[in-house]
């Protein structure tokens, strides 16, 4: 039977006169938004595949602390016309960043298995294409309209938050906000456990549950680095799995077309769906467990950890 979400606790008093939430996560928007732009930056210097990991790795961060800020009760979001471009940049680069991969791992191959190399030119030619391709999705938007549009979220958020009462809103909708994550990745996993092909959709949910927790460091109890390198571990299995499918689909595609020799794709395609089927083993026995990161009932936003070391001292 399935255990009620803990109860919310609300605040008051001169932690919660201070906004001292609303201020933790202010500054976590204006750390984030630097860092994206700061990524974006050096991936359109090049498109190597260390900088385009860490441009989707930033932007899912961003979106996730925007979201947090928006269903938290603030209802307060980013224009549409500043944050679709956000969004298309994340979705041009998936192509790419799933084309560097393969490309990498079949080329860690080839001193075994030089019949591979055909395979792996073409898979260099796409992830190149597909780079070409991306430079105008990187380049379209100013890079000032997401900075005043950051700027006047910013804004907005502080003149709310300077209400006591906002703040004690805001406690109470980043817990909602947390409970409802924490019991989607559960569900996922219990559901996985009968059905492997939920398995990627718990790892997206797992991801943006992450990046919430991130956000709300060093103010969050139950949850700390232990737990979250445990919950990175977790999407790397999972995120193998994935990339041996999507390699594997892509084998599939070129043997039917029959432009490529089809005896060292089958022979790859093999070692592929062993590899997946082992790590999927893996991670089924692992969701046979209870998580290593789970969030306990008993979890709070303790804002005394965001206090200044004079203020929280007095």
């Amino acid at each position: 039977m399935k255990s009620p979400p803990p109860a919310l606790k609300q605040i008051s008093g001169p932690l919660c006169e201070q906004g001292l939430l609303g201020n933790h996560l202010l500054l976590s928007l204006k750390k984030h938004g630097r860092a994206y732009r700061k990524k974006l930056k050096r991936c359109r210097d090049g498109f190597s595949k260390k900088s385009v990991h860490e441009l989707r790795v930033e932007t899912r961060r961003l979106l996730a602390l925007l979201d947090l800020l928006n269903k938290m009760g603030s209802q307060i979001s980013l224009p549409q016309r500043t944050r679709a471009p956000l969004k298309k940049r994340f979705d041009t680069l998936s192509s790419l960043r799933d084309a560097q991969v393969q490309s990498d791992y079949v080329g860690k191959m080839l001193v075994r298995r030089p019949e591979l190399r055909a395979f792996h030119e073409f898979l260099q030619r796409r992830a190149l294409r597909l780079a070409r391709s991306a430079v105008s999705t990187l380049k379209k938007g100013k890079m000032s309209e997401l900075e005043n549009g950051i700027a006047d979220l910013k804004q907005k958020l502080a003149k709310q938050f300077s209400d006591p009462d906002a703040e004690a809103r805001c406690y109470t909708g980043v817990q909602q906000v947390l409970i409802q994550a924490r019991d989607k990745v559960l569900e996922l996993r219990r559901q996985s456990v009968g059905d492997a092909s939920l398995i990627h959709r718990g790892r997206i949910a797992l991801k943006k549950f992450r990046y919430l927790l991130e956000a709300l460091q060093p103010v969050l109890s139950g949850i700390g680095p232990r737990e979250l390198k445990a919950m990175r571990e977790e999407q790397a299995l999972v995120g193998n799995i994935q990339d041996a499918e999507v390699l594997t689909a892509c084998i599939n595609k070129w043997v039917s077309k029959k432009k490529l020799k089809k005896a060292p794709l089958l022979s790859l395609r093999k070692t592929l769906v062993r590899r997946r089927s082992t790590l999927l083993r893996a991670h089924l026995k692992k969701l046979a467990e209870p998580p290593d990161w789970n969030l306990p009932d008993g979890f709070e936003i303790n804002l005394k950890s965001a206090l200044p070391a004079s203020s929280s001292a007095s």
